[in-house]
């Protein structure tokens, strides 16, 4: 079994998190897409038209999680490793093992509490579920 099926089902899955995330191939270049889920080991998200990345690309990915009183703030690295029908699956890389902790936690109670209000956000604005 390879290490990307192991890590693939070691954490938990939501696509019931509304979000924005930031994501490029550098830092100044970050701009928002859709994401579709994310876990504590990587994320996947929608992009329509370019730029176009592919398998083994590495990207840069800004994260502002919010829950209830609790902000987490994360820009990480990813690799691209799979892609198909606009639909990006990034893998985090070296990610400190405490917040990766962290986001699985967060990700487990939203699942098991049926909690919906956990969402990503750019810092000049929050966004409700009811805006989105």
């Amino acid at each position: 079994m390879s290490n990307y099926v192991y890590d693939r089902r070691r954490f938990n899955r939501s696509n019931q998190i509304s979000c924005k995330v930031k994501v490029a191939n550098n830092l100044d270049d970050l701009f928002s897409v859709k994401m579709v889920n994310i876990s504590a080991g990587g994320l996947s998200f929608g992009l329509v038209g370019s730029p176009k990345y592919q398998v083994d690309d590495k990207l840069y990915l800004e994260l502002f999680v919010h829950f209830h009183m609790a902000e987490i703030s994360l820009i990480v690295e990813g690799i691209v490793i799979r892609h198909s029908n606009n639909i990006y699956a990034i893998k985090f890389l070296n990610l400190e093992s405490h917040v990766q902790n962290e986001l699985d936690r967060i990700i487990n109670l939203s699942i098991e509490h049926g909690i919906k209000e956990m969402i990503l956000f750019e810092p000049s604005k929050t966004f409700f579920r009811d805006e989105l």
